[in-house]
């Protein structure tokens, strides 16, 4: 596990260790749960994320993007174990760790499809709370533009979609979390139109993963179903299964094919979802 970074650009430094430990990740994971590796998981953690956020934001390698932030969250799972034997400096630079990289996998969308879990809006509102939290803990200046000041612009914009406010407490861990869900679904598809023709492409493309040939038969059953989506419907599945379906890592795509044996099956159950 050697890495050697002389002469090399930043990316291809961060490369070194990061394909190391992906390629050994088990290997790599015993190897740092223990308190006397502490320092080097801070370093690891540090990698990872900055690795992961060149290739979204430079390469827009999606997959190699989720699987960097996948190994980070393990990460900070270790750190977390590890934390009775933290220093008074890494206690804080722990919680740092944890805001930056909730920040941006909250900011990106990419929650659901690092957890592998729940629904995107639920997720996402556990882990909003959860940036509030960090935020009061550590005090930030009055002007400062993040989750506790756009949790004030959630509630005003809830109040202009006509919710009552009396229901809805200042205080964001008392509101439940469907409720955040609800509201930033809402923000989300504000302001997006339909798009038919992309939505139909994209789930012949998805059926067509495993090599399966979509009929004629079964494409006039895929438009059929489009044309019966109301709007948000139809913004909402486009947002998952449009043409090059954005929000799903190629893998992921793969898995979920895998598991639909019968279009029509999968279509009527996607109506009865979205009924």
């Amino acid at each position: 596990m050697t890495v050697q970074y002389g002469g090399k650009t930043k990316e291809a430094k961060l490369k070194d260790l990061y394909d190391d430990i992906a390629a050994n990740e088990e290997e790599w994971l015993t190897f740092l749960n223990h308190p006397y590796n502490i320092e080097f998981v801070f370093e690891c953690v540090a990698v990872c994320h900055e690795y992961a956020k060149i290739q979204y934001d430079t390469h827009k390698d999606r997959d190699t993007c989720l699987k960097a932030f996948d190994i980070e969250k393990k990460l900070l799972d270790i750190l977390q174990k590890l934390s009775a034997h933290f220093d008074e400096y890494q206690k804080g630079a722990f919680g740092n760790l944890e805001y930056e990289y909730g920040n941006f996998i909250f900011k990106k969308s990419l929650v659901v499809l690092i957890s592998g879990k729940g629904k995107l809006g639920v997720e996402n509102a556990k882990l909003f709370k959860k940036l509030v939290r960090f935020e009061k803990k550590n005090n930030p200046p009055a002007d400062y533009l993040g989750y506790i000041w756009l949790w004030g612009e959630y509630r005003k914009e809830m109040k202009e979609r006509g919710m009552d406010m009396r229901e809805i407490p200042h205080n964001v861990e008392e509101v439940d979390d469907k409720v955040i869900a609800e509201h930033m679904r809402a923000r989300r598809l504000k302001g997006i139109k339909r798009d038919d023709r992309n939505l139909k492409k994209g789930l012949i493309e998805f059926f067509e993963l495993d090599g399966t040939i979509v009929s004629s038969q079964k494409k006039k059953r895929i438009e059929d179903f489009v044309k019966g989506l109301t709007d948000e419907k139809a913004i909402e599945i486009g947002s998952v299964f449009g043409s090059g379906m954005g929000n799903l890592s190629t893998e992921q795509k793969m898995e979920f094919r895998k598991k639909i044996d019968d279009i029509d099956e999968y279509l009527r159950a996607l109506e009865v979802a979205n009924a």
